[in-house]
């Protein structure tokens, strides 16, 4: 290849650029035009069976043009992200669903906070009449807020619980003399705090189900995205929660409680944990950050974007998922010995140690896929 073709070559990339742009602008401005249409005819922004649809259609148009299944979805899920942004500005109002016989009543206790907005949005968007309980009482919000628990129970077909998980037993509680004929689900990061309350309201015969979605408030698309339900004891209640979260790109997964806790110590706990001891190790250096980023590699960028996510989020809620799980002591423990392990083969100078360890820690990765 000679340096005029070179040259040619780019100027067909810069060409199919802008045309990739213009295309991304013509989207948006369709986008824009949908979701004038949602504002004026009373419907949800978000519409997770669209997205689902969407995607699914570009993993197949990615086999057929020869492009990696990744690379396509990702673009996608791009576009779909901020296509939902512009609607969300055009449809800044008071949304009124026009409800038929199939949509319920939802009652969203602790509907002032982050992840109850988000349950209370999610149900909106298939059509479900929302009602919050919060103990803001003046509270801004664009859903009505009830009085008390007790006339929330009496309207509601399903109850969601999105309380901090210091609360959430206590609201069991008053469910269990409440007595209310709705489907309660909880969303709590932990489950041992709230277990017994749990099985109380199940020994009484309230229909309670536990579920946790594995991800954080501000999420707009739902694929690839973890939904863990507790499968204890009703097999209705499951497949009611598997048939809600169907209609999305979500994964569901499946637990019984008693594992929960435990597999979350790591997925959760663990995860937390080493993020903010890097972060604070980073502050307790005589290095300013700044410093650091002026000759920052892949991996540190890769780490502190991570790292900045932890520390952007609920610090009450980080410090529950920490303080509240009993299995916190253990993996803490582990921590540590793992930690003075590498620190002797280093120190002693034990490089086939330290490589054995590195390769078997790889073969554990790479024997999950």
């Amino acid at each position: 290849m000679n340096e005029k073709r070179l040259g040619e070559l780019r100027d067909r990339i810069r060409d199919i650029d802008e045309e990739i742009l213009k295309l991304t602008s013509e989207r948006m401005t369709i986008c824009r035009e949908v979701g004038l249409y949602k504002k004026d005819h009373n419907l949800p922004v978000k519409n997770y069976r669209v997205e689902k649809e969407i995607l699914e259609r570009t993993k197949e148009l990615a086999h057929k043009f020869g492009i990696m299944p990744e690379l396509a979805q990702r673009l996608m899920k791009d576009l779909i992200h901020y296509s939902v942004v512009e609607q969300e500005e055009i449809k800044s109002t008071k949304m009124s669903s026009v409800y038929s016989e199939s949509h319920r009543n939802v009652l969203v206790i602790g509907g002032g906070g982050n992840m109850g907005l988000w349950m209370s949005q999610f149900f909106e968007t298939f059509g479900h009449q929302i009602k919050i309980l919060d103990r803001n009482q003046q509270l801004s919000s664009r859903f009505e807020q009830v009085s008390d628990l007790a006339s929330g129970c009496d309207w509601a077909d399903f109850i969601v619980i999105a309380t901090p998980m210091k609360t959430a037993a206590d609201i069991i509680q008053d469910l269990v003399r409440l007595k209310p004929k709705a489907t309660i689900i909880e969303i709590c990061s932990l489950k041992s705090p709230i277990e017994q309350s749990i099985q109380t309201a199940k020994r009484q015969g309230l229909s309670l189900i536990s579920i946790h979605p594995m991800f954080g408030p501000d999420t707009k698309l739902l694929a690839g995205k973890n939904i863990v339900i507790c499968n204890d004891e009703n097999p209705e209640l499951v497949s009611m929660m598997r048939q809600i979260f169907s209609m999305t790109s979500a994964n569901i997964i499946e637990i019984p409680l008693s594992q929960h806790d435990p597999l979350m110590s790591y997925v959760l706990g663990s995860a937390h944990f080493i993020n903010l001891v890097y972060a604070r190790l980073l502050k307790r250096s005589a290095i300013s950050y700044s410093d650091l980023q002026k000759i920052a590699g892949t991996t540190f960028e890769k780490q502190m974007s991570v790292t900045s996510d932890v520390l952007l989020e609920n610090q009450d809620l980080y410090f529950d998922i920490q303080s509240l799980n009993a299995e916190t002591d253990a993996l803490i423990d582990d921590f540590v010995k793992a930690s003075q392990e590498m620190q002797s083969q280093i120190i002693e100078n034990r490089r086939q140690e330290f490589k054995t360890q590195m390769a078997e820690s790889l073969k554990y990765l790479i024997d999950s896929e």
